[in-house]
């Protein structure tokens, strides 16, 4: 078997998990929608990443339990849009290189959802600050893997709140 045919079932059983790890979370992912493009899902996980970042930006001592749940629900959407990319991208036939380096985007994507749902379910919008830039990052390295005609003309770039950089460190106590 050659690698590059080796590749592309290794990239579609890396997206079968992510779908694996996100039904398995204990709350019922959306269906994906069979056939829809890359130009099609990309700005649905836009619109959650903009939900995710409403919850983010509103004062700590204003945030209620209804928000957490939304914030949840959001990555909890990204996730399964996530997994229907991968059935949107094996068709692309891209070559091994740039399909491990796809993998390891939407890996680092899957991460920072992971944390922003242990965060949300674990109502402690305090962690919301430090994870707005690993998410803006996470989904603008994605980006940077194709045109955007393949995106469907939208970024994270534009967004409102797009984060262009972390936090700075706390200062020091001393």
């Amino acid at each position: 078997m050659t690698r590059r045919s080796a590749a592309r079932p290794a990239l579609a059983l890396a997206f079968a998990a992510l779908l694996v790890a996100a039904c398995s979370r204990g709350h019922e992912a959306p269906k994906p929608v069979a056939g829809r493009t890359l130009a099609q899902i990309w700005p649905d996980i836009l619109e959650q990443r903009d939900v995710i970042h409403a919850g983010f930006a509103k004062p700590l001592e204003e945030v209620t339990h209804q928000d957490c749940a939304d914030v949840d629900a959001a990555a909890r959407k990204i996730d399964a849009l996530t997994s229907e990319l991968g059935g949107a991208l094996v068709p692309l036939k891209l070559d091994p290189g740039r399909m491990r380096a796809l993998g390891n985007a939407v890996s680092s994507l899957s991460a920072v959802t992971q944390q922003i749902r242990e965060t949300a379910l674990a109502e402690a919008p305090g962690a919301w600050p430090r994870l707005r830039f690993p998410l803006d990052a996470s989904l603008r390295a994605f980006e940077n893997f194709f045109s955007a005609d393949d995106l469907g003309h939208q970024s994270v770039t534009l967004r409102p709140g797009f984060e262009t950089a972390p936090l700075p460190a706390p200062l020091s106590p001393i």
